[in-house]
């Protein structure tokens, strides 16, 4: 198994640790003024919760539809630049919040456009004016691949921090358990605290990961990771960095497809009259391991790996 916590882009497990070039345009005065001019049907304001891959490559996604005009500003700049800016926002603008620092700031303001709060991750209680995108992947896309990698999981476990995700691990247990899983869930509220919750979940067939602050950091990696080849316990992980240190499988966005998607979902939601049809949400990319499946004696044939973006051996 390869060092987890050494691997390359093991970070992406926490959007909030990646770092990259600066893409976002710091708000100044006469971008505050352009923001505050007449709306046209393809204006997408974006506001950026900082300067992560994740973010860039949302963003990256979105101006690559030409009929778009987007404009990015980071959620960071002082509130002086930005109580203008966002209380001046024309009706029909298309604005989208990438994370939840950026949606909790636009969420301190009485905006009249819709906002689509994009890649959340974690509990998060959005405004009324809002929709949002979660970061984690839709459970029932989870189980189409659980029951397609790992058909005789019966029991699947879930590790988090309540903190964090006490509203989010429920839901997902309601629809696992929906899906005719039974479901194992160990809290932990520190790092100190994950070796007590694992011993919880010894049992399952499956440790099904969420995006996590408190349990899915580099520092951690290894120790979960050796966790679940003692225990025989395949994990479902976050990324495709995941997939390479050990885990056996993982879903994760295409970054840019889904930036792309909230755009559109924006645009749709600043003119509720328009007869446009909804956005697909994009499917996301699957990474295997198939080291990982040999070890657990999973029998996986090529057509089964049919849509696999990613396949380490």
């Amino acid at each position: 198994m390869a060092n987890a916590a050494a691997a390359p882009g093991f970070a992406e497990a926490r959007v909030h640790s990646w770092t990259s070039a600066r893409t976002l345009v710091p708000l100044a005065g006469a971008a505050l003024l352009a923001l505050c001019g007449a709306a046209h049907a393809a204006r997408i304001v974006v506001v950026s919760s900082g300067d992560a891959p994740a973010f860039a490559e949302a963003v990256g996604g979105m101006r690559a539809n030409a009929g778009w005009s987007v404009e990015t500003h980071d959620a960071d700049e002082p509130e002086a630049l930005l109580a203008p800016m966002l209380a001046s926002v024309a009706p029909g603008t298309a604005i989208v919040a990438l994370g939840a620092r950026a949606a909790r700031t636009l969420a301190q303001w009485p905006l009249k456009a819709r906002v689509v709060d994009c890649m959340i991750a974690g509990d998060f209680a959005p405004s009324a004016n809002a929709t949002v995108v979660p970061l984690a992947i839709p459970i029932a896309t989870q189980v189409e691949w659980l029951r397609r990698l790992v058909p005789a999981a019966r029991k699947i476990a879930i590790a988090y921090d309540p903190a964090e995700n006490d509203a989010t691990a429920a839901a997902a247990a309601r629809e696992l358990t929906m899906a005719g899983y039974t479901v194992l869930s160990g809290a932990a509220h520190t790092p100190a605290e994950l070796p007590q919750a694992l011993a919880k979940l010894g049992d399952a067939d499956a440790l099904l990961a969420l995006p996590d602050r408190t349990i899915y950091t580099p520092a951690l990696a290894k120790g979960l990771l050796l966790f679940t080849y003692r225990t025989q316990t395949p994990m479902v992980g976050l990324s495709d960095a995941w997939v390479r240190a050990g885990a056996l499988y993982a879903l994760e966005w295409d970054y840019g497809a889904l930036g792309r998607y909230c755009a559109a979902l924006a645009l749709q939601r600043a003119s509720p009259a328009s007869d446009a049809a909804a956005p697909v949400l994009p499917a996301p990319r699957v990474s295997v391991n198939r080291r990982a499946a040999q070890q657990l004696k999973l029998k996986w044939d090529p057509a089964l790996l049919a849509g696999v973006a990613n396949i380490h051996d």
